[in-house]
């Protein structure tokens, strides 16, 4: 039951994405990057950094933190403002912005091991390089909280902007769009049902 609640909820994420993006820009850039330390399948619950620089960041980063609650809510995780097991920081850019990166395999092919069987060099090279993002980006970054560090980031860049200002619909489908490549659904599922 869980498995189909789960499946029509990213269904719908999706599609509403698409929708609301028809109109955007075909710049948009998406990716995401997780450390291979991360402890993926043993996280149970999240809190948000509160990192409001201005309130123009904090209206773009509020919308994008509706879309991280519900979903990692659907996900299973527990909404922990104090001492969360993962710490959720987002941020919006109007400038181009490089991040750091690596060119590896989907989290949901790591967490399930199929990357480790793999074959392809290109999966497993975990090789560090740099993503350069048009002006108009959202970051989100999920930190461990008791390890000190990132254990995934999620970007789009190129949102388009009126007068440096996305409007809240295309924040909100940027972040689903982020969201859908932290898809460890199935590691999650395989993972209590194991139990």
């Amino acid at each position: 039951m869980r498995n189909i609640k789960l499946t029509i909820t990213s269904s719908a994420f999706l599609i509403i994405a698409i929708l609301l993006f028809s109109s955007c820009s075909k710049e948009l850039r998406i990716y995401s990057d997780y450390s291979q330390k991360g402890e993926f399948l043993s996280y149970s619950s999240f809190g948000f950094l509160n990192n409001k620089d201005s309130n123009a960041n904090n209206s773009f980063t509020s919308e994008a933190e509706k879309i991280i609650y519900r979903r990692l809510r659907a996900l299973g995780y527990r909404h922990e403002p104090n001492n969360p097991d993962l710490i959720v920081s987002c941020s919006w850019h109007n400038k181009e912005v490089t991040v750091p990166g690596f060119s590896q395999a989907k989290l949901n092919q790591w967490t399930s091991g199929t990357a480790i069987s793999s074959s392809d060099p290109m999966i497993n090279s975990n090789r560090q390089l740099l993503r350069n993002l048009p002006k108009g980006a959202l970051l989100i970054s999920f930190f461990d909280r008791t390890k000190g560090f990132t254990i995934w980031q999620g970007y789009a860049g190129g949102l388009p902007t009126r007068n440096r200002s996305p409007q809240a619909s295309k924040v909100q489908a940027a972040a689903t769009l982020i969201l859908d490549q932290y898809n460890i659904a199935s590691s999650l599922l395989m993972a209590s049902t194991s139990k």
